[in-house]
């Protein structure tokens, strides 16, 4: 997946609804209700699991969840963190639109956190983090990776002892990118054999001819790769130590807060894209037919606290 919803939530039916895979979760955890909230989040280095592996996992971690339910007072903050950017450019060479750093553009760098704590001690139980930042620091390294929000929270767990669970929830990240790509970058030019400055160059050029399969490819240099994790290291803490801080910074404390939803469907004409096979098709006006394509619905939901 190379996007982002819109603020990092997805919904379960009921099969009367959209027949979801993860159907046994609602029923295991409130039976009779028909929709249930639930984070998802999108990396663009994992594997294809799906049908296999992530129904299971994904009921295990409500089995564990509710084997563990304890008093909690819940409550929310904000912050600010910087390591991202607006990925949305005009190309200086070419004069069209491509996926570049752009300085001048907005970005949303607010940093929310909702955090529960255990009454007695003050003591973390979990965070739940939404920051808006596209995880694609390892896209296309050939390793799986939870990029940086695994970085994130595994800091924050880790912090205290790894005695609470850190939970990342994506913000509408589609066009904000991690302020800095230059080690991914010297990783896919070293995939490509080519020849590595180690300055910041241009990197959706770059990228486009490896995930095209345009030029034949080979495990980058273990130097490069290195360089890559390290660097999704230290964005993850960057982003982390802020998290801290917002939680630490948390004064006010509900014992039993009030959630919401809101839920609006919205429906718009499918479409298929024919001109998928260009190289690098950024800019360019593409080639569309509606026949045979169904119409796309969309539902958005908005989650409020207290």
């Amino acid at each position: 997946m190379h996007g982002a919803t819109p603020c990092g939530s997805g919904l379960f039916f009921t099969p009367e609804n959209y027949g979801c895979k993860f159907l046994s979760i609602p029923f295991l955890c409130f039976a009779g209700r028909n929709r249930h909230l639930c984070t998802f989040n999108t990396t663009d280095n994992l594997p294809i699991l799906e049908d296999y592996q992530v129904p299971n996992a994904a009921v295990e971690a409500v089995n564990l969840a509710l084997a563990n339910l304890e008093p909690a007072w819940a409550g929310y903050n904000t912050g600010t963190a910087h390591p991202n950017a607006n990925r949305d450019a005009i190309s200086p060479i070419t004069g069209l639109w491509t996926e570049a750093v752009n300085l001048t553009a907005p970005a949303d760098r607010e940093v929310e956190a909702l955090t529960f704590i255990r009454p007695s001690d003050k003591s973390p139980i979990a965070s739940y983090t939404s920051y808006a930042m596209h995880p694609v620091m390892s896209y296309l390294t050939g390793y799986t990776s939870a990029d940086w929000p695994g970085a994130m929270t595994r800091w924050v767990a880790n912090s205290f002892g790894n005695n609470m669970v850190a939970i990342y929830s994506q913000q509408a990240s589609g066009d904000v990118n991690p302020r800095w790509l230059r080690t991914t970058t010297n990783d896919l030019l070293s995939q490509r054999h080519d020849y590595i400055t180690n300055y910041e160059t241009d990197h959706e050029t770059v990228e486009v001819a490896v995930r095209n399969f345009t030029l034949p490819l080979m495990r980058a240099d273990p130097v490069y790769i290195r360089q890559v994790f390290d660097n999704i290291q230290a964005l993850g803490i960057v982003v982390a130590e802020e998290v801290i801080c917002v939680m630490s910074e948390t004064n006010e404390w509900q014992e039993a807060p009030t959630i919401w939803g809101k839920q609006q469907n919205a429906t718009c004409p499918g479409r298929k894209r024919l001109d998928n096979l260009i190289v690098n098709r950024a800019g360019r006006p593409g080639n569309y037919t509606t026949a045979g394509v169904p119409p796309i619905t969309d539902l958005h939901w908005c989650v409020g606290h207290w």
